[in-house]
């Protein structure tokens, strides 16, 4: 279904090219929203007439979700900047979702308060309804499409997230070889210094849990499977170490089998393209196929982005570990 919403991201032209590389956006415009004046010139915007720079996007979302234009918008903003994004500084530069459809105010409202949650801290961005719009002079339309050299406040890395999110979809997940092993010490070390960050009384960091030995021995170990995401070009850009438990032969347990996720990690530099979810699911589908019961880990407190990674998963608290230091 075509939808559409307004969005302000700071100058105008970055914001439109940023939305023009995802599939499902339909069309997109820029304008002046919310201002006190009608039909204002670009030169009065940039002169107190309260306009913002704004995105009109039209979407279809049985393609890309409210939900997903509303993360990618927050990946190219500062939601806590005050009339100000990059360089840019003024009212008219200042950040809003604006809607026209009251139907998308639940969903709007809901994500909004689980973003500030998420952040910590009031919101400098407007969410509110688009009280009126006046489209742009025609120079300032896909501006930096006639003018690959313009300025923009929005990172150039970001106008390739859709490409490398294609990319990404392009790779597979597989068992772990021999080869795989340099880039699962690489990603092993980043694990333990996360946790090491987090209580360094406990882990020593830098390390890895498992030496090349170790890990060459578990590869071949059909109890313990390790998956890999890798890219086109056969990175390891993520893991999922498992452990097969068997309680059939427990005195206290039912006869189930469990799939234990003994870890998972994504490449730090490819965070936020989904691999996580995408090895999640594949551990979930294989452990089904294994006849498994359910699919269990453990998450260190000191954690919080994992915790959260798997409570957004579907996953609940089994048990808790308890200690005391003394």
């Amino acid at each position: 279904m075509k939808r559409t919403i307004y969005l302000a991201g700071g100058c105008f032209w970055g914001t439109q090219k940023y939305f023009d590389q995802f599939d499902g956006v339909i069309k997109t415009e820029v304008g002046y929203a919310n201002g006190l004046t009608e039909n204002p010139t670009y030169e009065e915007v940039c002169n107190d007439s309260c306009h913002a720079e704004t995105v009109r996007i039209d979407f279809d979302d049985t393609t890309i979700s409210l939900y997903e234009l509303l993360d990618y918008y927050f990946m190219a903003i500062d939601p806590t900047s005050l009339n100000q994004q990059g360089n840019d500084l003024g009212i008219q530069y200042r950040t809003g979702i604006y809607y026209t459809d009251e139907t998308l105010l639940p969903a709007l409202r809901e994500y909004y308060d689980k973003k500030r949650q998420e952040i910590g801290e009031a919101l400098a961005v407007e969410l509110c309804p688009i009280r009126n719009y006046y489209k742009a002079e025609e120079y300032h339309q896909d501006y930096l499409g006639k003018n690959p050299d313009g300025y923009c406040h929005i990172p150039p890395r970001m106008f390739r997230l859709a490409a490398k999110k294609k990319a990404l979809e392009g790779g597979n997940i597989r068992r772990a070889r021999a080869e795989d092993i340099p880039g699962l010490l690489s990603l092993l070390e980043q694990v333990d210094m996360v946790h090491h960050n987090g209580r360094p009384d406990l882990f020593k960091g830098p390390a890895t849990k498992y030496t090349k030995e170790e890990l060459l021995e578990l590869i071949g170990d059909d109890e313990k499977p390790i998956f890999v995401f890798l890219s086109e070009d056969e990175r390891v850009l993520g893991h999922a170490f498992c452990i097969m438990q068997d309680h059939r032969l427990d005195h206290v347990l039912t006869d189930i089998k469990t799939m234990y996720i003994d870890d998972i990690c994504v490449d730090e530099k490819e965070r936020g393209h989904h691999i996580g979810r995408l090895l999640y699911r594949h551990v979930l589908q294989f452990a089904r196929e294994m006849g498994c019961y359910n699919v269990t880990l453990n998450v260190w407190e000191c954690n919080t982005t994992a915790k959260e990674f798997y409570e957004a998963m579907g996953m609940q608290v089994q048990k808790t570990g308890m200690e005391m230091i003394l």
